[in-house]
């Protein structure tokens, strides 16, 4: 994105330049570097006909403005403009086939509520606690002694996964029960002893000089268990669920936003709510023989109005909407000074940093 950016604005410089053989003396049109400001990048373009871009980009962190600017005595005042509405936020875009990848969205989609419905049978959420590393002996090290605490730690360790089982399945059976919270916390502990306990074997043995041998993990009721991820059988496609996916990207910028509720309306006027996640998609099964045709698109997080939209039938299949995401990005400052400083621009909110004009 950066980088498409300051193509844009060698461009319009190039273009602005085109048009005035050469500044008049103390003209500060121009295009300007940030310097002086660590781990932080700027450009400023300055155009002689009263109009500016900029932007900055610190860590992760990008931002842009445009706008007017004028100059009174030895300030310049950049005004910036607030982003464009006049066009609508969402609008109807192209159809895509269902393929391998759609197929695949569809089978994590199915995993991850299989996740989350694990985490809420079987609530343990157990924090494993690192070890104090053991303290290095010096000399000669006494291996019997070190083989009895591997040993022993072996035997320490099959016990709190025994204590582990037990007192899981003895929480996970009685949630409901009036100690249901109590009996959670007990299991809850009993897996981070269980935890703790297996790094403990790692250390003994490996101090012995024994390979460390290798433990079974807890026996969990079923509830506790999520099942395998799958993955997409590609040699054959006739076998795949198939679904609706609902996409809402900006192929302008790049950005799929994620967490806007979508609800999908049926041809016999049932409906189904999902939220995009990654790629922008939110994904439906398949019902077959019964096609969607109207989608509501509600980016509440967006703080932005609901949208409805009616498309061709589509049984299985992607259809995309495209939202313009530079409507819902205010510009980062209102108006901006800078001090003309010989042929530099000292920001008034940036400390030492001060923009230098390209060629001085």
């Amino acid at each position: 994105m950066l980088d498409m950016f300051r193509l844009r604005l060698v461009t319009l410089l190039a273009a602005a330049l085109m048009g005035s053989a050469a500044w008049a003396k103390g003209d500060v049109a121009g295009h300007y570097y940030l310097q002086g400001v660590r781990e932080t990048g700027s450009e400023l373009l300055l155009r002689p006909d009263g109009r500016f871009d900029w932007y900055i980009t610190y860590g992760a962190v990008d931002q842009t403005a445009r706008g007017t600017w004028t100059r009174t005595g030895d300030t310049v005042e950049l005004r910036a403009e607030g982003p464009d509405r006049s066009a609508p936020l969402f609008r109807l875009d192209e159809r895509g086939e269902w393929d391998s990848s759609t197929e695949q969205a569809l089978l994590d989609a199915a995993y991850e509520q299989a996740l989350a419905d694990v985490e809420k049978a079987c609530p343990l959420q157990q924090i494993a606690m690192a070890t104090t590393p053991p303290a290095i002996a010096l000399g000669t090290p006494d291996l019997p002694a070190l083989k009895a605490e591997a040993e022993a730690s072996l035997a320490k360790a099959n016990a709190a996964r025994e204590a582990a089982e037990r007192t899981v399945a003895l929480a996970i059976g009685n949630l409901g029960a009036p100690d249901g919270e109590a009996r959670l916390q007990t299991a809850r502990d009993a897996m981070t002893n269980w935890q703790i306990a297996r790094a403990d074997v790692d250390t003994a043995y490996r101090r012995a000089d024994l390979p460390p041998p290798s433990l079974d993990e807890p026996r969990l009721p079923a509830a506790c268990t999520p099942p395998p991820e799958s993955r997409v059988d590609t040699e054959h496609p006739e076998r795949w669920k198939g679904g609706i996916v609902i996409s809402i990207a900006d192929p302008e910028m790049g950005i799929a936003p994620k967490g806007i509720n979508v609800t999908l309306t049926y041809a016999d006027g049932t409906t189904a709510t999902a939220k995009t996640a990654q790629r922008g998609w939110a994904i439906f099964p398949r019902r077959p023989g019964v096609t969607a045709g109207h989608v509501l698109i509600d980016p509440d997080i967006l703080h932005a109005g609901k949208a409805a939209f009616d498309f061709p039938p589509l049984e299985k299949g992607v259809q995309a909407f495209a939202i313009d995401v530079r409507q819902l990005i205010a510009s980062p400052f209102e108006t901006m000074d800078l001090r003309v400083e010989g042929d530099d621009l000292i920001p008034a909110d940036m400390g030492r940093g001060r923009y230098v004009r390209e060629g001085r």
